[in-house]
């Protein structure tokens, strides 16, 4: 369970003082505790106090000024703490990062994404009454036969590698783009509309998470392919069993001594790349940069859950930004640190926020008491 004082903003309990459609509308909060004081590196926390007392700049410069940061300071400050935590692992940097929700603000971690829902739901519902339903809750929504076509709208369609129990219907929901917390209010209704049509998912079933792969470039696909294999067993811990290592054909392992590191750091182009993988059923799929300017992480088990697919994008997003940094920062060599051994020592590389890691670290928990079990 999450430590003492952490509070997860991801909860799907309405407030009494918000209709269910504003509710599940409303901005996604990813901020630790503002109220929380926070401190600022290099200075003890009476120290700090002193400083903010006496009308001096939060950074610590020693410049009066009646704000808790002279104009420009701040931006200074975080640049100073990133440098810190990214050249030295300082944990008091990353705390004071997220304290002060500075983390994730370079908009690398705001690319477009889109999700593939596998599921079922009863017969009676079907797929034309679900894309109904939808459309009742006010998204734009479409029954379409089975197709790869980007839609502007949600599109419910076809699949077969989804079985489903006597009287259910498989299908597939496939959102349009989706960007930030608009996008994520719009996952949230949809299944919520999920929920309520009675849909199922079973081990058949799995979650699809394209991300806008725009200005990542051969060297970040590289970089995100070493991130991803390095950490995958870290990352296994983090989904259900039956979509980690080799258990699932259709997202298999990275670690398969079919691809080779080191081919990959050789490949000269993108598309070079995704002819040496050969297969999108991998638990990351190169082969949807060629067709939708996308990378797809595909390892995620079935879910109708809001919580749990949210969660799922900020990771992959977060994947993509430092997948990025690595490629931008001047480095010539593929060795990615694989001491990280542990899943919140893994979202302290990818700068996940307080909640983000609260959130991880109680999923682990419980799937690692439930023996893997979604």
């Amino acid at each position: 369970m999450p430590g003492p004082g952490v509070q997860l903003s991801l909860n799907l309990e309405p407030s009494r003082n918000l209709s269910m459609h504003q509710y599940l509308t409303q901005p996604i909060s990813t901020c630790y505790n503002k109220n929380k004081r926070p401190h600022t590196v290099g200075h003890t926390e009476r120290e700090v106090g002193k400083m903010r007392r006496q009308g001096l700049c939060g950074c610590g410069c020693g410049q009066l000024t009646g704000r808790e940061f002279a104009p420009g300071h701040d931006a200074k400050h975080r640049s100073n703490l990133l440098r810190a935590w990214r050249g030295t692992h300082s944990a008091e940097a990353l705390n004071e990062l997220r304290d002060r929700c500075w983390l994730g603000l370079d908009g690398t971690d705001n690319r477009t994404f889109g999700v593939e829902i596998e599921c079922s739901v009863p017969s009676a519902v079907g797929r034309e009454g679900l894309a109904e339903a939808l459309r009742a809750s006010g998204l734009q929504a479409q029954y379409e036969y089975y197709n790869h076509r980007i839609r502007p709208h949600w599109k419910v369609t076809t699949d077969s590698s989804v079985s489903a129990d006597p009287n259910y219907t498989t299908l597939e929901l496939v959102s349009p783009v989706l960007k930030g917390d608009e996008g994520r209010a719009q996952l949230r209704v949809a299944c919520e509309v999920l929920r309520r049509a009675g849909a199922k998912v079973n081990k058949s079933c799995g979650l699809h998470v394209h991300h806008g792969a725009n200005g990542l470039g051969l060297k970040g696909f590289q970089y995100l392919f070493s991130l991803y294999r390095t950490y995958e067993e870290q990352i296994d811990k983090m989904v259900a069993l039956s979509r980690r290592g080799e258990s699932n054909n259709y997202c298999r392992s990275l670690r398969s001594g079919r691809w080779s590191a080191l081919c990959v750091m050789e490949c000269k182009s993108i598309k070079q790349m995704v002819e040496y993988m050969g297969t999108r059923y991998l638990k990351l799929n190169f082969e949807s940069y060629i067709k939708y300017g996308t990378v797809e992480v595909r390892q995620h088990q079935g879910t109708i859950d809001a919580d749990k697919i949210i969660a799922w994008v900020d990771f992959g997003q977060a994947l993509l930004r430092e997948a990025k940094r690595m490629a931008t920062s001047g480095a010539d060599d593929w060795v990615i640190d694989n001491t990280r051994q542990d899943v919140p020592s893994l979202m302290d590389l990818l700068e996940m926020t307080r909640d983000q890691v609260a959130y991880w670290a109680h999923r682990v928990e419980v799937l690692a008491r439930m023996g893997g079990a979604a």
